[in-house]
């Protein structure tokens, strides 16, 4: 697997993101993640497992250790009233907090979701870990959605000085680029397994800092084929946003 040399990684990293004054460059050799969100993070054995066992295809040595708070139809508005959120980002040594919100809350309800964000970063920041924000993805019958969704996860993560993964923006290229592969669900919402491998793919290169082509994990229900050009869609939409 193509791996970036160290100046590379790192301006890649910093052009795609905008980081904190300190921000936690991963290292190829540990990364702590936690995600929190709802079923488009816990689908198809959740993202956090796909990332994980990537990584670790990628680097056997490594220490690695992802972890989920993810309930059906919550908003972050949902998870910030929680004790469960306290209790899970203290649980370990977290060096990036993931934030998914509820699939039409960023366009229906930008200010919720802005407010129930800047409550989870902060809580962030006191156990030391960086935000990450998931973009995610417009429903199969409305593509209208990926605008809004983008300005309103650009918007917050600018204002939160957080890194942002721009998953929605990827499935909308990978829908125009590759044709074959089927990412959403029959309800026309959720990820197939090619759509949650997609988005682990872009999680891969936006936290690990690292090319997805050739990565050897092989995740069920996904053929060789697919996986393959899961893999080169990702990468090519990165390099290119």
């Amino acid at each position: 697997m193509r791996q970036f040399g160290i100046g590379i990684a790192l301006v890649f990293l910093f052009g795609l993101t905008a980081c904190k004054e300190d921000p936690i460059v991963p290292t190829n050799d540990s990364l702590r993640v936690l995600f929190v969100g709802n079923s488009y993070t816990y689908y198809n054995q959740g993202v956090d497992y796909v990332l994980k066992e990537m990584m670790l295809a990628d680097n056997p040595a490594g220490t690695f250790i992802t972890d989920r708070l993810a309930e059906g139809g919550y908003t972050l508005e949902d998870h910030a009233a929680t004790v469960a959120l306290g209790n899970k980002l203290n649980q370990e040594a977290w060096d990036v907090v993931v934030l998914q919100e509820q699939s039409t809350r960023p366009i229906t309800n930008p200010n919720v979701f802005y407010a129930g964000a800047r409550t989870i970063d902060s809580m962030i920041n006191l156990v030391d870990a960086e935000t990450c924000f998931y973009m995610t993805w417009a429903r199969a019958d409305d593509p209208s959605m990926t605008a809004p969704l983008e300005t309103a996860y650009t918007t917050i993560a600018t204002e939160l000085s957080s890194k942002l993964a721009p998953v929605g923006k990827a499935w909308e290229y990978t829908l125009a680029t590759y044709p074959t592969i089927v990412l959403h669900q029959s309800d026309k919402s959720h990820p197939t397994n090619a759509g949650t491998y997609l988005t682990a793919c872009i999680f891969y290169i936006v936290l690990y800092g690292e090319n997805p082509v050739g990565n050897t994990f092989p995740y069920t229900g996904l053929s060789d084929e697919d996986r393959q050009n899961v893999q080169q869609a990702a990468w090519e939409f990165m390099l290119a946003y």
